[in-house]
């Protein structure tokens, strides 16, 4: 869960550019949400996934000791 998490999807192994791949993803997924949610919902995910994603790239970085791989894309959606 937590690769795919902070790959959004896997879109970060995208070979060439893969934090285009992430936006593309994220808005997709911006969509979706605005269109079967109210803008407050979009709001209050923005902000839960933001410090998921905090934690989650921490766990990642001590595990792995590599430091802003750019394989990681989940503040792609965060952002976006």
């Amino acid at each position: 869960m937590n690769w795919f998490f902070i790959t959004l999807g896997y879109s970060g192994l995208f070979p060439k550019a893969p934090g285009t791949a992430g936006s593309f993803v994220a808005l997709i997924l911006g969509i979706l949400i605005l269109s079967f949610f109210q803008v407050e919902t979009l709001f209050l995910a923005t902000i839960l996934i933001t410090i998921i994603a905090i934690r989650e790239i921490n766990k990642y970085e001590e595990r792995s000791g590599i430091h802003d791989d750019k394989r990681i894309v989940i503040d792609e959606l965060a952002g976006m």
